[in-house]
């Protein structure tokens, strides 16, 4: 379990996680946002889907976000360009939450290693205020709980990061706390 600030924290540490578990690993990305704007190196919080397909360090068919719901026009075209499949929030209500981990459960299953991908904005500024990219329209804590509670059953499953939760930011701890249930959660 890896901790950290902003997103761009992820990048290394798939990067280690690709080398390690090179044969087919995958990775299941909460967030708000796809993080699919132009390519920067070192990258940074908004361009980590681009370089890890452009490195290979995930194939972008074993690339699942989930809880999406704000995107620039480029970033959905990258999105499509690349088939990376995605679960927004439109789809999680319409689908309902147990069918859509259900379907994002057969697809991480075939990994032969998981990584999983929490940028805490995925989750309801409601539930979740203490962060730097507020979106409304996310997943409750209770929501992305029963994900979470539901992907630790996978065998594969071999890491996890959690990131850009701001203390500075938050109210009466709201996010820090859940942010430590999510530790408590998956350890």
């Amino acid at each position: 379990i890896f901790i950290g600030g902003d997103h761009a924290i992820t990048y290394p540490v798939v990067r280690a996680f690709s080398n390690t578990f090179n044969k087919n690993p995958g990775i299941i990305i909460f967030d708000a946002h796809p993080d699919a704007e132009d390519y920067f190196m070192p990258p940074t919080q908004e361009d980590l889907l681009p370089a890890m397909i452009n490195e290979n360090l995930i194939k972008a068919a074993n690339i699942i976000l989930v809880g999406i719901r704000n995107w620039h026009s480029n970033e959905l075209e990258f999105l499509k360009k690349n088939k990376i499949r995605f679960f927004n929030m439109k789809e999680i209500v319409e689908e309902g939450l147990h069918e859509s981990c259900e379907a994002i459960m057969s697809i991480a299953k075939n990994f032969d290693a998981l990584y999983i991908s929490i940028d805490i904005d995925a989750v309801d500024p409601a539930f979740a205020p203490g962060t730097g990219y507020i979106e409304p329209g996310g997943l409750t804590s209770r929501e992305l709980l029963y994900f979470l509670q539901r992907l630790k059953f996978l065998k594969n499953l071999k890491a996890l990061d959690i990131a850009e939760i701001n203390p500075k930011k938050d109210i009466n701890s709201i996010t820090s706390k859940l942010g430590a249930k999510i530790l408590v959660e998956m350890s």
